[in-house]
């Protein structure tokens, strides 16, 4: 959570195994393997650079309501709810589901963080 929400790309890469796979259901979004993963945070993902996670468990896993800061400035917006699949200390699998509205509603999630 503190390598994500500092965008500390070296902690941050040092997390997933090799084989490890990024998706977003429903979207053309499928992953596999620690160099397009970190490729894909250093590129396109780079817009997750000022997101705040809150921690959560879902489906019995650890995951986090990620929040991206807001385009008017003004805190932070619902971005989606990452489910982390976790073997002997090394992320397997993130899985990002974008229905925010539903999803954050189910863990009494706010829609809006406050800025800090």
């Amino acid at each position: 959570m503190r390598a994500f929400e500092a965008y500390d790309m070296e902690a941050l890469t040092a997390l997933p195994r090799e084989d490890a796979t990024l998706s977003t259901p429903l979207y053309d979004l499928w992953l596999r393997g620690h160099a397009d993963i970190v490729g894909w945070f250093q590129g396109v993902g780079s817009v997750c650079r000022g997101s705040r996670p809150l921690p959560l468990t879902a489906n019995g896993t650890p995951a986090f309501a990620h929040y991206h800061a807001a385009d008017d400035g003004a805190g932070h917006t619902t971005w989606a709810l990452m489910l982390l699949e976790i073997e002997s200390g090394r992320v397997t699998a993130i899985t990002a589901f974008l229905d925010t509205p539903r999803l954050f509603s189910l863990f009494d999630l706010p829609l809006r963080l406050p800025a800090r």
